[in-house]
């Protein structure tokens, strides 16, 4: 019946274009699926890079074939903007750093980088894929013998990429001691905050107002655990126009 389903789906999406752009558009997309189910088998062309960290996608020579695709490959340069510059603003050599939320791993990479080899990073990602992304970026960046990775939720389960989360579930008060703790957790924020044991020397907040972490309600649980908090702003400058309506920012915490 699944298997029914699935295919009645594609052919009433093929039915779709067909309407819309005609016989050149369904052999168009037909080549772009037959493209996407070989281009695994493709020799690798150049590295995709976020915030100038070399991640886990790669872009074909092929790829130019298909502008839409390769669009998708682009540089980010500005990637996590915010969180970027807050690393590389308060982080010192030999620092111990817990991240939760490890999307593609670029600041986890990141605060490996600055921390140096006697520094440790500790990173709580609540996805199986998103712990083979950053699993892959670590290694990409050689920085895997600094970081370690660890399948958990920390807090809730708020709009955990990739597949459904399946990793152990912790609490706040489990988060081990750290000289900085990075937080973007997609609204796990505040119960992750209200939970806390460990008083790092900073901590960097991503808020998701628009799951239920405000901005100003985050300011003021760190306020009340005893730091000085500045709102770095919007968390990606460049997408402004999500950043603002969703209240996406990043706090940035410094015990008093």
């Amino acid at each position: 019946m699944i298997g029914t389903l699935a295919v009645t789906q594609k052919y009433g999406a093929l039915r779709r274009i067909a309407q819309q752009s005609g016989t050149r558009g369904v052999v168009g997309a037909c080549m772009l699926r037959a493209y996407r189910l070989m281009r695994g088998m493709l020799p690798c062309g150049t590295r995709v890079r976020y915030a100038g960290i070399v991640i886990g996608l790669d872009r074909k020579v092929t790829d130019r074939m298909f502008p839409r695709f390769l669009a998708s490959l682009a540089d980010i340069p500005d990637y996590e903007e915010a969180l970027v510059a807050g690393l590389r603003r308060t982080l010192r050599s030999s620092d111990r750093v817990v991240v939760v939320g490890g999307g593609w791993g670029v600041t986890a990479t990141v605060a490996a980088q600055h921390v140096g080899r006697w520094g440790s990073v500790r990173c709580f990602e609540g996805s199986a894929e998103g712990v083979r992304r950053v699993r892959k970026t670590c290694r990409l960046n050689d920085v895997s013998c600094q970081v370690r990775i660890e399948h958990a939720v920390v807090g809730e389960a708020h709009q955990v990429y990739g597949t459904m989360p399946t990793g152990a579930a912790l609490a706040g008060r489990d988060l081990p001691d750290c000289d900085l703790l990075e937080l973007d957790c997609e609204g796990a924020e505040l119960a992750i905050l209200r939970d806390l044991q460990i008083r790092p020397r900073t901590i960097l907040v991503e808020t998701h107002g628009v799951h239920g972490a405000a901005s100003q309600e985050v300011a003021r649980v760190l306020s009340k655990l005893g730091y000085h908090v500045r709102d770095c702003g919007y968390a990606e400058p460049r997408l402004r126009e999500i950043c603002m309506p969703r209240d996406i920012r990043v706090l940035q915490a410094t015990r008093i």
